[in-house]
């Protein structure tokens, strides 16, 4: 899957590598997101990770959501 980053940031394409969630307790967990993409001189990553409270079963619409 491509997605552009912000044209601010001076990159064409990105490509997402990575979705996970890891949990801390039953509903509660961290949404990581690990990109990679190149920058016309060199490969570099950014990971962002965001806090989620979902009920069982609703994590795969919550991770196509974003």
């Amino acid at each position: 899957m491509n997605t552009p980053l912000p044209l601010s940031v001076g990159v064409d394409e990105s490509r997402i590598i990575e979705i996970g969630v890891k949990g801390v307790s039953p509903g509660a967990g961290i949404l990581r997101i690990d990109i990679v993409y190149y920058d016309g001189a060199e490969e570099r990553n950014v990971t962002l990770c965001i806090p989620v409270i979902v009920e069982e079963g609703k994590i795969c619409s919550l991770i196509q959501e974003y």
